[in-house]
């Protein structure tokens, strides 16, 4: 599927490059079913329709027109989007995943290696190389987001009150000594009012103070909530009315820290034996009691049956389901084991621990919650709090962190949502954010730690192109620690075959997965019916990850942070799109690099774009980007010619045998152009001075020179293809453009092109080399090429075999005319040679020319239908079986004879198969005469007869379809010759009017137009001829008066009676 999505994505691109301007839909319809032979594939790709498709492709814009008509553009982008599309036909997309090892890394001596004197930046940074780009598309989907941090101070936990002096802090290792030492300078530097508010106390003396004296406001503190929600926070945190509550089993109760402020633990112990674990630790929590129900499930085969075991604990309930169980009490231990793994962590009490002041949760808190993007639930801040600090929230440290313009707090529920708000942003905090749901664990984003010099170590994880790099961290505190998590992570998920799952997976939602025999931390992108599209955020990999793979992840496995960082490359942003599918630049997949950012001003701007670095080799010091310029702009400068699909290009050369060279255009392409301009004008400016020996045939074959073309006086890298006999002359090839000459040797200036420049020597030859398919080559070939395809306008190519030699065979086309038709080159030059054939010979036109030309038509009105015989028609008060094929009011509609229905399909078949490689036309203006058939091809792809009315200009000849009954304006060039067979059927397309109505307001309206539309339009009916009368605006068209009928049902439906009760229409007695 994938592969036929960058198929299907590069040959709608090439339609549209292929365009002047926009295209509707149809159109876009038309020509990839010109070029490809068949429809777009959307509905085989899962798209609804085509505008869905073509709405998930980055490079293409799409807008409506006037009546709601759908436009699409290729968006301009730098000539590398050529090239994009022809390497992803021959590379596989699949970005690698580079598996970090569990233990930590040991710190490489290789560390110490910094770029030093190579310090490198691209050429004309602040020019040429910081052009607009944009971000991947992926980072949306993923919603990635990090912080970058330069120069970091030491974090919050080091420094954890503004007003404490923490300057020894940092040198005491023991959390009793630091509490003390807290303590100390705060009672040192406050009265004792403020130490008593401010000192921590134990759980049970907090609690009773707080019953005693009330939540006192801190002075100063603005009141962002009402009474209502302040009190409704601090029953959030007491859990007073609600025992359920993980908030408040978590810790301690205000009774059981007497007896375990002296160091005692939980007192709940595992027996196990699952069941009676279960009920014991409910009772203990005073959680609702376990509630266990069996479901009988029928095997597949005549064993004995599954069972299926579900328990519910208040808003918790797990189910042992699918696994195939067949004995009810072992269904039960496996539920209630379930259960026990999944509630443990979040009831289980700790040791009675001191509680933080206001300062420092107002200090901490904020941190905290910015690490969480799309916020973060109370009761896991809580649990995060107690494990990085040591220390025990407040009951009421919702309402003081409320209080914060850092924190916006948002309840749900029984529950509550922490989210981060910008300081500068003074109207974010109390809007209620309905962004992304919130995870039920969150995982704190990426924090990139940058050193004073800019720099810092980092392992490359995840490449998809220069501007999409994705690494990690290493040798830092945070990813040692990370590793030991992980190992943890995945020893615990490996050892328990039965890890918790959630109940509905919803997209934004952190978990556990298990892919190709590893445990990863994934964030959940998009849910389908059996997989889950993740994203690693530990490595910034995106895969498709099979439902029954994806678990719940623990709440201690989410204290780390995410470890995939996002960069790109510097001086690379040129090259962003063909390095989409470089193998150089995969190459760099599980490399540990010495990274130099370039500039954060972007990533201050934005959380989570990507931050522009430089790489270093941490072995030889030398600069990564540097090497991956010159690599990719060679690797992307090989001309590739789709065999499978539409290639753009330019000619640039033909040969009178149908050979013709192209110009796939490509950013190396064009950098060899600017480099072979440079070379030329240094050249004239000063010679070179080599050490040339004479050129002869003995010399290298394969050798190349740089050479001054005697046409142009321009330079050109040159090959020597043949020497004559005598050594005296040669003939030269021209290998990026295809053309040959002769030349005296002895009397030319080449230069051996690898003493001039090694770069431009290694580029690869530029002139693709293909044949135009044809029976046989006409005379003045090239000149006819040169007029069809300049050498300005790119044409496209699409191959179609190969000849013995393994050269393409190749169709051509491009665009002509004001209104942008796709044209079929190869077909165009046998139609004008043809032609050219037909005017030597004027009996032969002659002759062709009466075949649709009548004796009596020439400068007279004719009929609408032209020279076409007419229908054979019922004789007056008969019945007449029809089509309605055109309608717009009941005055104005046209019907076909249904007995003649099928040679009139089959008459429409012939006539695509004949026309349809048919796209130039021969004719003149001269040759167009009112009257006369042609053949046309509608917008919606299909021939039709075609009747010309009236010729205004060769942009304008007003013409009708003969069959179907409708009028339009076509140009010169779109009017074919129809060739005699298809005159004989009489025109299908007879005008009609309803008789015996008339429209009850003056005329008809435009929605009684679309009533009478609805009722008869595209359907078979049957009709009573009444009456035969002339048209008023064409004298000599005729219009049947009928009354029409719809049997198509039980009961009979006559028209004029519909209309008349609907009351559009009237009784016209004078018609009667």
């Amino acid at each position: 599927m994938e592969e036929l999505r960058r198929e299907v994505f590069a040959n709608i691109r090439s339609c549209l490059l292929s365009t002047k301007d926009k295209c509707d839909l149809k159109q876009l319809r038309s020509d990839y079913k010109m070029l490809m032979g068949c429809d777009i594939p959307y509905k085989k790709m899962s798209f609804p329709n085509l505008e869905q498709l073509l709405s998930t492709m980055d490079n293409v814009n799409i807008s409506k027109g006037p009546g709601g008509v759908i436009y699409v553009s290729a968006k301009p982008t730098d000539k590398s989007s050529h090239l994009t599309e022809l390497i992803s036909k021959q590379k596989t997309s699949r970005k690698r995943l580079s598996r970090m090892p569990v233990r930590p890394h040991r710190k490489p001596t290789v560390y110490n290696h910094s770029p030093g004197n190579n310090r490198w930046r691209p050429t004309n940074l602040n020019n040429k190389w910081k052009t607009a780009y944009q971000h991947p598309p992926r980072l949306a989907a993923v919603s990635h987001n990090q912080i970058v941090r330069v120069n970091p101070h030491p974090p919050a936990s080091r420094n954890t009150s503004t007003n404490y002096n923490t300057n020894n802090i940092n040198a005491v290792k023991d959390l009793r000594q630091i509490l003390d030492l807290k303590r100390a300078v705060s009672f040192e530097g406050s009265d004792s009012s403020s130490s008593s508010s401010t000192d921590k106390v134990p759980h049970s003396d907090r609690t009773n103070r707080a019953h005693i004296m009330g939540v006192l406001p801190r002075k100063n503190a603005p009141p962002v909530l009402s009474p209502t929600s302040i009190e409704n926070m601090k029953n959030a945190s007491m859990a007073a009315k609600d025992p359920k509550s993980p908030v408040w089993d978590t810790w301690s109760s205000s009774d059981d820290s007497k007896n375990s402020s002296s160091g005692m633990t939980d007192p709940f112990v595992p027996t196990g034996e699952p069941l009676v674990d279960l009920y014991n630790f409910t009772h203990l929590r005073k959680l609702p009691e376990p509630v266990f129900k069996i479901v009988t499930r029928k095997s597949k085969s005549h064993k004995p049956p599954f069972y299926d075991c579900k328990v519910d604990i208040g808003e918790h309930s797990y189910t042992t389901y699918p696994k195939d169980l067949t004995n009810v009490t072992v269904a039960k231990q496996h539920a209630a084991k379930l259960a026990l793994d999944d509630l443990m962590p979040k009831y289980t009490k700790r040791k009675s621990l001191l509680i933080s002041n206001d300062q420092d949760v107002l200090a901490r808190i904020p941190l905290m919650v910015e690490q969480h993007y799309h916020g973060i639930w109370n009761w896991q801040l809580e649990a995060d709090y107690a494990d990085l600090y040591h220390e025990q929230l407040p009951l009421n440290w919702l309402q003081i962190v409320d209080t914060s313009p850092k924190v916006s707090v948002e309840s749900f529920l029984d529950k509550y949502v922490l989210r981060y708000c910008k300081p500068e942003d003074i109207f974010q905090k109390g809007k209620r954010s309905f962004g992304g749901l919130v995870s039920e664990v969150s995982v704190p984003v990426n924090t990139v730690d940058i050193g004073e010099d800019g720099c810092l170590i980092a392992e490359v994880t995840c490449v998809v192109s220069a501007k999409e790099v994705w690494c990690r961290q290493v040798g830092t505190p945070e990813s040692e620690a990370f590793n030991r998590m992980i190992a943890s992570f995945e020893r615990t998920y490996a050892e328990n075959p039965q890890n918790p799952k959630y109940d509905v997976l919803v997209e934004g939602s952190y978990c556990a997965a298990y892919f190709e025999q590893n445990w990863y931390r994934v964030k959940v992108f998009e849910v389908n019916d059996n997989d889950v599209n993740c994203f690693f955020i530990d490595f910034g990999d995106e895969q498709l990850i099979r439902k029954s793979d994806i678990y719940q992840l623990r709440r201690e496995f989410a204290k780390e942070k995410a470890q995939a960082f996002i960069c790109r490359l510097a001086g690379l942003e040129e090259l962003y799109e063909v390095s989409n599918n470089s193998e150089h630049i995969q190459n760099l997949v599980g490399k540990t690099v010495h990274m130099e950012t370039d500039s954060i001003e972007d990533v201050n701007r934005d959380t989570g774009a990507p931050i522009s670095v430089v790489l270093y080799d941490t072995e030889t010091s030398m600069s990564i980007n540097q090497e991956l310029i010159a690599r990719i702009t060679i690797e992307s400068a090989t001309p590739i010619l789709n065999r499978n699909g539409v290639t753009q290009a330019y000619v640039c050369h033909a040969e009178a045998n149908g050979d013709i060279y192209l110009h796939l255009q490509s950013p190396g392409f064009e950098k060899l152009e600017n480099l072979v301009a440079d070379l030329e004008a240094s050249i004239i400016e000063r010679a070179p001075n080599l050490t040339t020996k004479p050129i002869t045939p003995k010399d290298d074959p394969n050798r190349l020179y740089f050479g001054k073309y005697k046409e142009d006086e321009h330079w050109y890298r040159i090959k020597i293809l043949e020497w004559a006999p005598n050594g005296i002359f040669a003939q030269i090839y021209f290998i990026d453009f295809g053309n040959c000459d002769v030349i005296k040797v002895a009397d030319e200036m080449l230069y051996p092109l690898d003493e001039l420049s090694d770069v431009i020597d290694r580029f690869p030859a530029q002139a693709v080399r293909v044949k135009m398919q044809m029976d046989s080559v006409p005379e003045n070939f090239v000149q006819k090429v040169y007029k069809l395809m300049p050498k300005d306008q790119a044409v496209l190519i699409k191959v179609v075999g190969e000849d013995s030699g393994g050269l393409p065979i190749a169709q051509f086309f491009t665009r002509i005319g004001p209104n942008n038709e796709l044209c079929f080159i190869n077909q165009s030059i046998v139609f004008e040679s043809e032609q050219e054939e037909m005017n030597s010979k004027p009996e032969r036109l002659q002759r062709l020319r009466s075949l649709t030309k009548g004796d009596d038509i020439k400068n007279k009105n004719v009929p609408s239908t032209g020279i076409l015989k007419s229908p054979t028609l019922p004789k007056i008060g008969a019945y007449f079986d029809v089509k309605i094929p055109t309608a717009v009011n009941p005055w104005n509609f046209f019907v076909q004879p249904y007995e003649c229905y099928s040679k009139l399909t089959k008459l429409m078949t012939a006539l695509q198969e004949a026309y349809k490689q048919v796209i130039h036309s021969p004719l003149q203006i001269e040759d167009i005469q009112p009257g006369k058939i042609y053949a046309s091809k509608h917008e919606d792809g299909k021939w039709y007869r075609t009747s010309v009315m009236k010729v205004i200009h060769p942009g304008s000849i007003s013409v009708f379809y003969c069959d179907f009954g409708y009028y339009d304006n076509l140009t010169l060039q779109q009017l074919i010759p129809l060739e005699p067979q298809f005159l004989e059927l009489p025109h299908q397309a007879i005008k009609a009017k309803l008789s015996g109505i008339k429209p009850k307001q003056s005329k008809w309206t435009m929605d009684d137009c679309k009533f009478f539309q609805k009722l008869v339009l595209r359907k078979s009916l049957v009709s009573i001829l009444v009456s035969i009368e002339k048209d008023e605006l064409y004298k000599c068209d005729n219009v049947l008066n009928l009354k029409l009928i719809d049997t198509s049902t039980d009961t009979d439906v006559h028209i004029n009676e519909v209309l008349i009760r609907k009351g559009i229409a009237v009784e016209d007695k004078a018609a009667a």
